[in-house]
């Protein structure tokens, strides 16, 4: 499998699209793209098959997107596969998640994941006002449920500009649909492949229990009202800047106190902290602390245990946090560059407002992270 990754800040769709057309070698067997979402979304799959003169893609709105060792913040970048081997792909759509039977779609693809259990899914979708990431957990208790394996399932929630607190809307395309409110599986056959999780955090402090508290909301820590606890943090600053609060995520830990996801404090108000991920009651939490010297380190240790498991790797996926790229500033181009480096491959991933990973052989929603994930094709 060969892959190249291109990219065009062009503020024109065409454009930007016959930019990388020019780049291409050959038409690719299937392409991954970001788009800007300051592109019309109707006119992006009309514009990409006629350009590229591609209809096996799947494309999807974010704020930054990673070209190999730099983070594109405008235009589209996108990664081509050009399969040499017997690979190929299947995605599977689902949209007007808020409206839809989500029983019915989540029987569907728990099934799509069960009948393509031996490859390599990743799961792509928008924030949907919060009905995806509550499926995602939906699916993650499902999957446990009929014990189908999820190792070789993984992805992120796409990022769009922010409004008032809220995710604004974003889209998944594909040929010749925009898909409004839902999001894609796409399953990769005949693909030697490996998917880490990078969290980079330490845990300090006491370990709070949620006493009260449902969905993406927590009333209670320990019988206290939740909201004490951000207001301590920001006692000092300028509390409008809710943002520091990504500094000081919460840990979510098992009996054992291991971290099994982590939660990024979206707001908060007197009664409630509201999070990015649905969290419930009874789950134990510490509090975070992040430094981008601890999470450059936990991405270097990972990109170099990925390597030792598959030495050859022709292909590079990143899904990393939104909130993660804020908090290493002026470093946030050193993560893609580590993994690229070290793996010696081509990249291409998006900033998230959710990342999608395995932990110890169940499905979680994770905040604060980055989903490696890396892959060749069989042979």
């Amino acid at each position: 499998m060969r892959t190249k990754v291109l990219s065009s800040n062009n503020p024109v769709l065409q454009l930007a699209l016959e930019e990388i057309g020019q780049k291409l070698p050959q038409t690719p067997d299937f392409a991954l793209l970001s788009v800007c979402p300051c592109y019309p979304p109707e006119n992006v799959p009309s514009c990409i098959e006629s350009v590229l003169g591609i209809d096996n893609y799947v494309a999807f709105n974010a704020n930054n997107a990673f070209c190999n060792t730099k983070i594109t913040s405008t235009g589209v970048t996108g990664m081509f596969f050009f399969f040499e081997r017997n690979a190929s792909v299947k995605a599977f759509c689902c949209e007007n998640l808020p409206s839809e039977n989500l029983e019915k779609t989540l029987k569907e693809t728990t099934t799509f994941l069960e009948n393509h259990k031996n490859n390599l899914n990743l799961v792509i979708g928008d924030y949907s006002s919060g009905v995806f990431p509550v499926l995602l957990c939906e699916l993650g208790k499902e999957l446990q449920k009929k014990k189908i394996k999820v190792s070789n399932v993984c992805g992120g929630i796409i990022s769009t500009p922010i409004k008032n607190g809220r995710p604004q809307a974003g889209y998944v395309f594909t040929a010749g649909k925009v898909i409004s409110e839902g999001f894609s599986i796409i399953s990769f056959s005949n693909l030697e492949f490996e998917i880490a999780l990078s969290t980079g955090i330490f845990r300090r402090g006491p370990v709070y229990t949620i006493t009260s508290g449902a969905a993406f909301d927590i009333y209670e820590l320990d019988g206290e009202p939740a909201h004490y606890l951000p207001e301590r943090l920001l006692k000092n600053v300028d509390k409008k800047e809710k943002e520091y609060l990504w500094y000081t995520p919460l840990a979510v830990l098992n009996e054992k106190e291991e971290i099994i996801t982590v939660r990024t404090i979206k707001d908060f108000s007197t009664g409630k902290i509201e999070v990015w991920a649905p969290i419930e009651k009874g789950e134990k939490l510490k509090l975070a602390f992040v430094a981008p010297e601890e999470i450059l380190k936990s991405s270097e240790l990972l990109a170099k245990e990925v390597k030792t498991k598959l030495p050859c790797v022709e292909a590079i996926l990143d899904f990393s946090c939104a909130a993660r790229q804020y908090t290493l500033e002026e470093k946030a181009e050193l993560e893609p560059q580590l993994y690229a480096q070290i793996l010696n491959a081509p990249l291409f991933g998006i900033s998230t407002h959710g990342e999608i990973a395995p932990v110890n052989g169940e499905l979680k929603v994770h905040n604060q992270t980055s989903v490696l994930v890396a892959m060749k094709e069989a042979l």
